[in-house]
């Protein structure tokens, strides 16, 4: 009986090929998009959770009040003096990732993950060990693990434990014998490293010690696993053994299992790798749209595919076929196109899951596909799918009665016309929200790169040097390149435009009792000029004459605001004698809006060199700077970066947003064409007599082309206007985002009403036209 049914499904299939052919390509479309969604969010939300004790594993901050946001970083000696205090704590272990370079015989390499930390940390997460034993506190500071990955880039085969590897951070060199080797760290952990080292051998360890001091160190703590999180969280507000000046700063835990999405309010969140949990809802809602309109389309092509059969399938209730020969005919019917469309879709997931996690910057490992449980995954899925489908086409016809379904009942009645008006209208209401989102997404990144930051960003190049004694070299440097006709100006300092780092200061403002946080920015006497930024009053460092002794500053209009100085000049700012006050301008992201700020003259703190070149051949003057800065550079020439560049690695997160939505939108306005067009040819089908007879009475072929896509458009167009609210509601949110942002003018929703029209247009009016343009005696021939 089942080897009937299959062959009547596939005479079926053969026989419609066009409804056959769309049913397969969009849901394949719409699994693999599915799938591919499915093993991203699941990679997302697996970090960390390979550590076995996880939901006992926090990380110890502090918060300040006044800069309403938390940092990671604690004074180094707190984590001890709390394990004394709360005996809920039974670990903790501080930590700090640093770039140190490491040589075995006639090895030597650059490694950026080497972990300082305490031996508490073998014992807080789950780092299970390949050889060897892990250290414990009274092993001394003379041990290193590595993990299997760099032992076999060291040693190879040979058997690594007992070798001594020299280690070199900063100035100081440390002869260390590996004492065990971990499996490599998970890709899915926030906490990194190919190198573990005592932290007291850091050589900011001992300069760190005092309890005012703050460190680069963070801390994980390990709680016993009755803790209770509130009441302990409670206890460290209150916490009075440490305190810094002028602030009010209290210690709270953060949950380790929380870290990849909800790190946000730290204000070093860079520590960790992190994700964005808004992406993973979008990006999960985009693919669950795209899924729903493969589904859409499955039901309405297998409902229109069943109504020119329903001829068929009243002959064979008449000759006696049972509601369950009908039932098992359409669900064996259903499922087979799912499943056709299954294997391609796995291989579209295949082909594109690399391009997919390439575009969007998060590598999402092969094993993930590789799993038995993937793969039932996906075929439940399909499963599913098939199901739903064979069911509801079964429900239609079940309630149909052979007489009606022979003299042509069936497809009168005004709720099936409302129906298909429904399930044409949902794809094109999600598509065209996904339209005006575009729209407004691509139009926010052009507003990124039109908005005027407040200084020339034209011709702006960054050198980065990374030799600890460049400071005392700089001006050595600065008049080398002076003497290329082809650089215009040079200047250098810390924290410069297009940085995501931070230096605030809070302090009362001059004459005032209130507070006002003020960021920090190191320039030398160039800066003004080199970056072209607009002065409203006093003098720039240059104009002014500075000198090594000068404790000068300049302030923005920002700061001028905040400290509601009348008179500024000449005045005492934190030490600083303030000089001149520029406009404000984008020393970050276009995500904040511009801080108070002071410019300090300081030519010793160095980490940029910005150099403003001549538009002509700049291919060569960046040669000739990199050249000229090896003998500055400990024999390297320094890195450098464009600052355009530099900028859009700041919205590099939002870029790839857009083109992932991007791509989205696409795929699903495809497969809702092929859904639309599927309907579309069913619908005119069912109007061909009605056509050949208004053509037999003089209508024309203009007016029968319009009479076939009046209700379509009809569809469209209140379909779109349906569309705006929700799509309004939620871009809006995104915009939220972002300090500045644009505004919704009219025309991106005439934009939006205009490419649905169109797309629907171009899906239907083949059909139409053919229809309009067929002979009528064929058209109104009876059989």
């Amino acid at each position: 009986m089942i080897r009937s049914y299959l062959k009547i499904a596939l005479r079926n299939i053969r026989l419609y090929k066009t409804y056959s052919s769309i049913n397969i390509i969009g849901l394949t479309v719409g699994l693999a998009t599915f799938f591919i969604m499915l093993l991203y969010v699941l990679y997302q939300i697996s970090f960390d959770k390979y550590n076995k004790k996880i939901d006992d594993i926090y990380l110890l901050t502090s918060e300040i009040k006044i800069f309403n946001n938390s940092t990671a970083f604690c004074p180094l000696t707190l984590a001890a003096k709390l394990k004394e205090k709360y005996p809920e704590i039974e670990n903790f272990a501080r930590y700090s990732n640093e770039k140190t370079v490491i040589k075995y015989q006639d090895r030597v390499f650059e490694e950026k993950r080497c972990a300082f930390t305490d031996p508490g940390i073998f014992d807080i997460l789950t780092l299970p060990a390949k050889l060897g034993k892990y250290p414990t506190a009274p092993d001394g500071d003379k041990w290193i693990v590595i993990t299997e990955s760099m032992a076999e880039k060291y040693f190879g085969s040979v058997e690594p434990c007992g070798k001594v590897l020299n280690l070199k951070c900063g100035k100081n060199e440390y002869d260390l014998t590996i004492i065990a080797v971990l499996k490599d760290i998970p890709e899915t952990s926030t906490f990194s490293a190919d190198f573990i080292v005592p932290i007291t051998i850091n050589p900011d360890f001992n300069a760190f010690l005092s309890p005012r001091m703050y460190p680069r160190f963070l801390t994980y703590v390990l709680l016993s696993h009755s803790a209770d999180i509130n009441g302990l969280n409670q206890k460290l507000g209150g916490f009075s053994d440490y305190s810094l000046i002028a602030l009010d700063l209290k210690f709270h835990l953060f949950p380790v299992k929380d870290i990849y999405f909800h790190q946000g309010t730290m204000v070093d969140n860079i520590h960790f790798r992190h994700g964005n949990l808004s992406n993973v809802y979008i990006y999960s809602i985009a693919a669950i749209l795209i899924f729903a309109i493969s589904l859409i389309t499955f039901l309405m092509l297998n409902i229109g595919r069943t109504s020119l059969r329903i001829k068929e399938i009243g002959i064979r209730k008449i000759i006696g076929a049972l509601k369950r020969d009908l039932f098992y005919q359409i669900m064996i019917e259903s499922l087979l196109i799912t499943f056709m469309a299954l294997l391609p879709a796995v291989i579209l997931v295949q082909i594109l899951l690399p391009q997919f996690t390439q575009l969007i910057g998060i590598k999402i490992y092969s094993e993930y596909f590789h799993s038995w449980m993937f793969v039932l995954l996906f075929v439940f899925v399909a499963v599913i799918v098939g199901t739903i489908s064979g069911l509801y086409v079964w429900a239609y016809i079940f309630k149909l009665h052979p007489a009606d379904i022979l003299r042509r009942r069936n497809s009168s009645g005004s709720n099936k016309i409302y129906f298909r008006r429904i399930l044409i209208a949902v794809p094109i209401i999600i598509f065209s929200g996904l339209i005006f989102s575009s729209i407004t997404i691509f139009k926010q990144l052009l507003y990124f790169h039109d908005k005027d930051f407040g200084f020339n960003k034209e011709q702006l190049v960054f050198f980065t040097p990374d030799y600890e004694r460049f400071n005392n070299d700089y001006y050595a440097f600065k008049n080398l390149l002076k003497s290329n006709p082809n650089i215009i100006n040079i200047s250098a300092g810390a924290i410069l435009p297009g940085e995501n780092s931070y230096s605030m200061i809070v302090d009362s403002a001059p004459g005032t009792a209130s507070q006002v946080v003020s960021e920090i920015l190191l320039a030398d006497e160039d800066f003004i000029e080199t970056l072209q930024i607009k002065m409203l009053s006093g003098q720039t460092f240059r104009e002014f004459g500075v000198s090594d002794s000068s404790k000068v500053c300049i302030i923005n209009e920002s700061a001028l605001k905040a400290m509601n100085l009348k008179s500024p000049l000449g005045q005492e700012l934190y030490g600083y004698r303030i000089i001149g006050v520029t406009k404000d301008f984008i020393v970050h992201s276009l995500h904040t809006v511009v801080k108070p700020a002071i410019i300090r003259y300081n030519a010793k703190s160095i980490s940029n060199i910005v150099i403003r070149i001549q538009p002509d051949n700049i291919i060569n003057t960046i040669k000739y700077i990199s050249e000229n800065s090896k003998q500055y550079n400990n024999g390297k020439p320094m890195s450098f970066s464009f600052l355009d560049d530099r900028l859009d690695a700041m919205y590099c997160q939002e870029t790839r947003f857009a083109e992932v939505f991007g791509i989205f939108t696409g795929l699903a306005i495809s497969v809702a064409c092929l859904g639309i067009f599927g309907m579309s040819l069913f619908l005119i089908q069912n109007r061909v007599k009605e056509i050949g007879i208004r053509k037999v009475l003089g209508a024309s072929v203009k007016s029968l082309i319009a009479l076939t896509l009046k209700d379509l458009l009809l569809t469209s167009v209140i379909s779109t206007i349906i569309t705006f609210p929700v799509a309004y509601y939620l871009i809006n949110k995104w915009l939220q985002n972002f300090a500045y942002r644009i505004s919704f003018d009219v025309w991106i929703f005439l934009l939006t009403t205009l490419f649905v029209m169109v797309i629907v247009i171009m899906t239907i009016g083949i059909q139409a036209t053919r229809a309009a343009l067929m002979n009528p005696v064929k058209s109104i021939r009876y059989e």
